[in-house]
């Protein structure tokens, strides 16, 4: 650990001055102790110069789009001149404390003119409003209609709506080729593309690479797959090309929080369940580092199938096969008329009240 003194401007949410830094260098992200300051924002960004970067051996990351800047930028930036952001740092509040309070992705001002700047008031996009977005972005998009996109795959162009026909659809989302969770999910996939095909359902996948890419990559994702009776040009689902994250963008599907090699917000694990009415009927959304349980996407799949077929509900850890619920506004006409096994009703509850109530489908 080493001490490292600097001047610092705290932005408008903050209410303390800073004097010392004390540093603990950990390979790419860098854990930074605050000794005076008792709180620093969530999703910050903190404005260095070059001195300070070098003082804490920060390495470059990306290239920084200008228009990201807010107005309030002007003071200590400008137009004509190019910034980058640099490696992640994790703020904790003293050097005994392994809460993280706040993380922060420094942007590089060469000459500023102190050595650091904190407040999420000079940049226009926090990953907190980032995230909020995708979420509103999901909500909307529920049991709406998919939107009928053109998309470019391994198979060629494909209307979304006319591609899937009367069948369900699920589309699901990876953040590049040749990564390795992603491989080990295709590959299950691939797997299970008779069990899909069975449930009358296609499959389409999007990674945020070529279509170059992806049939080069279906060559690993079938080795590991063990598949060894298809070319490369003969995988059981198209992929569609999103190398200029367009589809993802719309469909909110990144991911702010896990970044590339080059800083840049990975793709998150999306999966859109539409039904034959091109409506999304369900869907998941999994950070980038949490591979998805594609037992877990069959069982919706059938839970779905099955409600859009009776007048059910499944319950908790349901399988195919299990009891089923029928929800209590189910008229007792409906049973008579759409469920011939008729029903139990759980009534030894304390409450009395029989709204527990069960049937099978078999």
């Amino acid at each position: 650990m080493q001490s490292i003194d600097f001047t610092l401007v705290v932005g408008n949410e903050c209410e303390h001055i800073l004097s010392i830094m004390r540093v603990i260098d950990e390979s790419e992200v860098h854990h930074v102790t605050l000794t005076t300051v008792s709180w620093i924002p969530d999703n910050t960004y903190v404005f260095i110069n070059d001195a300070m970067r070098q003082r804490l051996d920060l390495g470059l990351r990306k290239a920084l789009p200008l228009d990201n800047f807010s107005s309030s930028m002007s003071d200590i930036a400008f137009p004509d001149r190019s910034y980058s952001t640099c490696q992640p740092i994790f703020f904790s509040p003293d050097a005994y404390n392994d809460v993280t309070l706040s993380f922060a992705t420094p942007i590089l001002i060469p000459d500023l003119p102190v050595d650091i700047v904190i407040g999420t008031q000079l940049f226009k996009n926090s990953k907190k409003k980032e995230r909020e977005k995708r979420i509103e972005m999901h909500i909307e998009i529920f049991c709406q209609k998919f939107p009928n996109y053109t998309v470019k795959t391994t198979v060629g162009d494909k209307k979304i709506h006319q591609w899937l026909g009367d069948q369900w659809g699920i589309l699901f989302s990876h953040p590049a080729d040749y990564t390795p969770v992603c491989t080990t999910e295709l590959a299950r996939a691939a797997k299970l593309a008779p069990e899909f095909a069975k449930r009358n359902t296609k499959l389409i996948g999007l990674s945020c690479d070529t279509v170059e890419l992806h049939r080069e990559w279906i060559k690993d994702i079938h080795a590991y797959a063990g598949i060894t009776d298809q070319c490369s040009e003969q995988f059981p689902f198209p992929i569609i090309d999103d190398s200029d994250r367009a589809l993802a963008t719309k469909l909110g599907m990144i991911d702010p929080v896990e970044t590339d090699n080059e800083g840049i917000a990975l793709t998150a694990r999306s999966v859109f369940y539409i039904g034959p009415d091109k409506k999304v009927k369900a869907m998941l959304l999994y950070p980038a580092t949490s591979g998805r349980n594609f037992d877990e996407i069959l069982r919706l799949l059938d839970s779905l199938q099955l409600s859009a077929k009776f007048p059910i509900a499944t319950p908790v850890d349901w399988k195919p096969g299990d009891e089923v619920m029928v929800p209590p506004n189910v008229s007792e006409n409906t049973i008579k008329e759409k469920l011939p096994n008729g029903i139990q009703v759980k009534c030894n509850l304390p409450s009395g009240k029989g709204y527990i109530r069960t049937t099978t489908l078999q």
